[in-house]
């Protein structure tokens, strides 16, 4: 998330990163959507996507990964994202266009 000593790309992410990720964030927790889960199940939406291997660095990180593959997300949030701009109007999320 939008955290101190966040990272993108392997460097330290830059503050207009920094300010994308926290709007996401506001937007999935008035969907009460962990980022981590949207994070991890948006690649799954694009048709030639059929796996997703987070890497955990303990148990509970990944059971922690497991439980956020698991988590419900409703199709509002994704068009939510897209009517704030955070995503690219054809980015796949499963919905009717």
């Amino acid at each position: 998330g939008a955290v101190p000593g966040a990272y993108y790309n392997y460097d330290p992410a830059p503050a207009p990163i920094m300010e994308k990720v926290a709007k996401i964030e506001v937007i999935c927790a008035q969907f009460n959507v962990p980022l981590i889960a949207a994070a991890l199940q948006f690649p799954l939406l694009h048709s030639t996507h059929v796996a997703v291997i987070p890497g955990g660095q303990s148990a509970e990180q990944t059971r922690s990964n497991f439980a956020a593959l698991e988590c419900d997300i409703p199709s509002e949030l994704w068009t939510s994202l897209k009517s704030a701009g955070l995503m690219h109007p054809d980015a796949p999320t499963g919905l009717p266009k």
